[in-house]
């Protein structure tokens, strides 16, 4: 995945310049692919607080430090010069399984009718931030032509 620039509107992009960039730099003693193991490590302590009901302030630690260690490996990976396709997909597979897992927990728990706490949403809300992407105005070109299509409803044009 390539380093979050200020195209985008996330977090990755502060934390990375600000935070995991500078700390990539001296790490160089872990290899990458150890820190995505790592981070997946860090959702079942999840999935076991957010079953036995740990506290909101745990549970919201917990899950920072799972995403920063996500953002982490490909800032090890960048400044070490070890990036590699079998980091890349490992990456990806991580981030899945992450998904998978506290959405699968989200419908157990909605199925059997288990009480779904804030905590939740949150974990699984804080996991999706990466992905909600909202490009800013520097993010479209000001001399590019941008072309909306129109798909008329069931055949017919309005």
């Amino acid at each position: 995945m390539p380093a979050p620039t200020e195209h985008w509107f996330a977090t990755d992009s502060f934390l990375y310049k600000q935070l995991y960039q500078p700390l990539a730099a001296h790490m160089c003693w872990i290899h990458p692919n150890i820190i995505t193991l790592m981070c997946f490590l860090f959702v079942f302590p999840i999935l076991y607080g957010l079953h036995n009901g740990w506290p909101l302030w745990i549970l919201l630690g917990i899950v920072f430090v799972r995403q920063s260690l996500d953002c982490l490996d490909g800032a090890v990976a960048r400044e070490c010069k070890v990036a590699s396709k079998l980091g890349a997909l490992l990456d990806i597979l991580e981030d899945t399984a992450t998904v998978i897992l506290l959405g699968g927990y989200m419908v157990w728990a909605l199925r059997t009718q288990r009480v779904l706490s804030a905590t939740m949403f949150i974990a699984f809300a804080y996991r999706l931030v990466p992905f909600l992407r909202i490009p800013n105005s520097n993010a479209v070109p000001p001399n590019s032509k941008i072309v909306y299509y129109h798909r008329p409803l069931n055949g017919l044009s309005q």
